[in-house]
């Protein structure tokens, strides 16, 4: 679930136990991004949880007991806008490294408002779509702290970027992972690949993008830890049933990944899964449910147009 859905049940847990008990419960109402608090006090403002990295945190002191990032983190505005006051900004690594997943740009949001020309007079629900722009800032960070990361810009896909590098030998098998003991707080996990947009046009996605597993380092969330914002959990695929052969997909030549399903530690998997451990990936990468096929992520367009293969159920472009 959500942060903001983690909190609420933590508030409303807590309300309906005071009613039960005969007291009074607090009613105050936080915002929707605040963490979630200890309402056993009495006070009108609880003791909200510190923000992790990666959450959402106060910019601004207008709000009354919000809650600060942890020890090493700062609060950064990593979108900025001239006309509109922001009052919430990113908790982000200070001094240290970075951990994998995190935002790595920022950047200047610049909202229009104005009719637009090109369609219709009549109000729709998508009428202003894709009108507000995003100016490209630079990086978060000033330091070392993304040295040994890579970052993708914000139009594959990923808000705000996603830091990342590439899995050792040990980290793609999941060597000594245990994740009944100790959940790691980044695992190798699905980072994309070459044909994305084809797969997501295609009639059986799963099968296609199997065929296109490059594996990086993301980071980890579970029903205690959450993603960044405009990111889902996602679960760990079985990448040990995964063939040889669609596993070792090659990139110029070279294969993109270091292990091979007969590696995969069986075991250190399936603790995974019983501690309901995913990796973040940005809500993007749920398909799109269109027609017309997967748009691309630059264009906003069709990648041509879609050809129906008769041999099989699939559908997809050429």
């Amino acid at each position: 679930m959500s942060p903001h859905a983690y909190a609420e049940t933590v508030r409303r847990t807590a309300y309906v136990k005071a009613l039960a008990s005969g007291k009074t419960p607090d009613r105050f109402r936080p915002h929707s991004n605040f963490t979630a608090a200890n309402w056993s006090s009495t006070d009108a403002i609880p003791a909200f949880e510190p923000v992790s990295v990666g959450g959402m945190c106060a910019t601004t002191k207008a709000f009354a007991g919000a809650a600060s990032c942890t020890a090493s983190l700062t609060c950064q505005q990593t979108v900025t806008s001239k006309t509109v006051p922001l009052l919430f900004g990113e908790c982000v690594t200070k001094g240290g490294k970075a951990p994998s997943g995190s935002v790595c740009w920022k950047g200047e949001v610049s909202e229009v408002l104005s009719l637009p020309r090109d369609r219709a007079p009549l109000l729709s629900y998508n009428l202003f779509s894709f009108q507000d722009k995003w100016k490209f800032g630079g990086s978060t960070y000033t330091g070392n702290e993304v040295s040994s990361l890579k970052c993708v810009l914000p139009k594959s896909g990923a808000p705000l970027g996603r830091a990342s590098r590439k899995c050792t030998l040990a980290e793609e098998s999941f060597t000594d992972i245990d994740a009944r003991s100790s959940v790691p707080k980044e695992l190798c996990a699905n980072q994309g690949g070459n044909g994305f947009d084809l797969c997501a046009a295609t009639g059986n996605s799963g099968a296609c993008l199997e065929a296109r597993v490059i594996r990086g380092m993301l980071d980890t969330c579970s029903p205690s830890r959450s993603c960044r914002e405009d990111y889902i959990c996602q679960k760990i695929p079985d990448y040990n049933r995964i063939s040889a052969e669609k596993y070792g997909s090659l990139k110029n030549g070279k294969r993109v990944n270091r292990s091979s399903p007969d590696r995969i530690d069986v075991g250190a998997l399936r603790s995974l899964h019983e501690a309901e451990t995913g990796f973040c990936v940005p809500t993007y990468f749920l398909f799109n449910m269109r027609l017309d096929g997967h748009p691309s992520p630059v264009t906003g367009s069709p990648p041509g147009e879609p050809s129906i293969e008769h041999t099989a159920p699939m559908r997809g472009y050429r």
